[in-house]
């Protein structure tokens, strides 16, 4: 069985822990080499921090507001 692709989550916006994921995407590399590499964060700054990591390949990025845009959302759904 060969694992294709990984989602990695850490839907946190503070640049330390960023910064840390790195080392897990280094040792998903690693372990599964061919695979395909999918972040799901929150904040602006992932997308430099991995730019150059041709294994990322999609990352999905929450907003900082997320709770009042579902918030927002749901209520203008009522009216």
């Amino acid at each position: 069985m060969t694992v294709k692709r990984v989602l990695i989550s850490r839907p946190n916006n503070r640049l330390g822990n960023q910064l840390m994921m790195t080392p897990l995407v280094h040792e998903v590399i690693d372990t599964f080499p061919n695979c395909t590499i999918d972040l799901f964060v929150r904040g602006t700054l992932s997308p430099i921090i991995f730019e150059n990591y041709k294994e990322v390949e999609t990352i999905y990025n929450l907003p900082k507001k997320l709770l009042n845009i579902c918030w927002t959302t749901l209520v203008s759904g009522l009216n």
